[in-house]
């Protein structure tokens, strides 16, 4: 990881523990790669691309929860969630959308992130990322399919169908949001927490 982008994500989170106002850190980005080896506005749009990230993970929590978010509050309640890799117990309609939305926006972020800071480092921050966000999608799939009264390997099944099918984009496309609708609003036979 570079230096430029060190100091960018640390801008950032400063920027977002404090609540500064939008223009605040890109600016001190600024000064920052006016004073730093390489062209001065790379920082800001690194700082830029973090809050716009931000910005889409505070919209899609009001959106489905109806309040925003804080670092404070998404530590709290992924710690007390941690375990979204436990492939072991069942979830409802409600908790399974949730952590699908938080999958597939990771999954975004983690693949505009790659392709916008392209380096050695990034590569293998982003492939564990991947691999994380992927073990996190399987294991909600394997709870909701407890939940619906069916064994948990049938995310095998799932996980085999998108690698079978990724070169068919529309079709992989279609079942995939049929086979999630399923999930989101059929009513789990297990009563799991909705």
């Amino acid at each position: 990881m570079t230096n430029n982008e060190v100091a960018a994500g640390i801008f950032f989170v400063v920027g977002v523990i404090l609540c500064l106002p939008f223009p605040i850190p890109p600016l001190v980005a600024a000064l920052y790669g006016a004073f730093s080896s390489g062209p001065w506005y790379v920082p800001v749009l690194q700082v830029i691309v973090f809050e716009l990230a931000w910005f889409i993970v505070n919209f899609l929590f009001t959106l489905v929860l109806g309040t925003s978010v804080s670092i404070v509050a998404v530590g709290e309640m992924l710690l007390e969630k941690l375990d979204w890799i436990n492939f072991k117990g069942v979830i409802g309609r409600k908790i399974f959308f949730i952590r699908m939305l938080c999958v597939f926006v990771g999954l975004a972020i983690t693949g505009f992130a790659f392709g916008m800071f392209y380096s050695q480092i990034m590569t293998i921050l982003s492939i564990g990322i991947f691999i994380f966000l992927l073990l996190c999608m399987y294991s909600t799939y394997a709870k909701r399919l407890h939940d619906l009264g069916l064994p948990g390997y049938l995310c095998l099944v799932i996980l085999a169908f998108n690698m079978l099918t990724k070169d068919y984009h529309e079709f992989n496309l279609i079942v995939t949001i049929i086979i999630m609708c399923a999930f989101c609003f059929i009513e789990g036979s297990n009563k799991g927490e909705q």
